[in-house]
């Protein structure tokens, strides 16, 4: 995929920087966690991550105190696609790096994507870094992985170039869909 097709509008720009490897390069992806099309995005390497892929199994199966629901990550990825769920997941490897998106989002949205990612629910956590552009820019990054013990993984993707979606597309859209609308409306209240 070249630059012009990943990236839906270079001319909108937001305060916030993120690099979301799970959805990677798909807009349409970022399009429902978020509930806007018009993402400025641009593809980076960030250096001492890399992508693995995480089974249901091994998906925190805990429950952290402030978490706002009483089920666990793993639970919830269980109810909302069945026995078998693949997991894209970011983690340290000081030998490693990835090739990514930044995609730039409002501080709401960047709420959205953090729902959508079940941080609070600890399937996942922040993970800070310095992420080189394409046009070898620094740009300081938040990136949603796994740095805290323990956890495992079932293998390391070693590959630039990905399948974006590791589940099926179409559960993964309705479930940032109503993941998205959940978030709103508890912000309403």
């Amino acid at each position: 995929m070249d630059k012009e097709e990943t990236t839906i509008n270079q001319d909108v720009d937001f305060p916030g920087a993120t690099i979301q490897y799970m959805t990677g390069p798909a807009p349409e992806m970022m399009k429902s966690m978020v509930g806007r099309d018009r993402i400025k995005g641009e593809f980076a390497i960030l250096p001492g991550i890399e992508l693995a892929i995480q089974k249901l199994d091994q998906i925190r199966s805990t429950v952290p105190e402030h978490s706002p629901d009483k089920r666990s990550a793993q639970e919830i990825i269980h109810d909302n696609f069945g026995d078998a769920f693949d997991l894209y997941l970011n983690i340290p490897n000081p030998e490693g790096s990835s090739r990514a998106m930044i995609w730039y989002l409002t501080p709401e949205e960047f709420d959205l994507a953090h729902k959508w990612e079940l941080i609070e629910e600890g399937m996942q956590e922040d993970l800070k870094g310095l992420a080189v552009t394409e046009e070898g820019e620094f740009k300081s990054v938040i990136v949603n992985g796994l740095q805290r013990p323990p956890f495992e993984v079932d293998h390391v993707v070693y590959k630039d170039v990905y399948v974006p979606y590791v589940a099926p597309v179409d559960q993964m859209h309705k479930f940032a869909d109503e993941s998205r609308d959940k978030f709103l409306k508890s912000q309403q209240s």
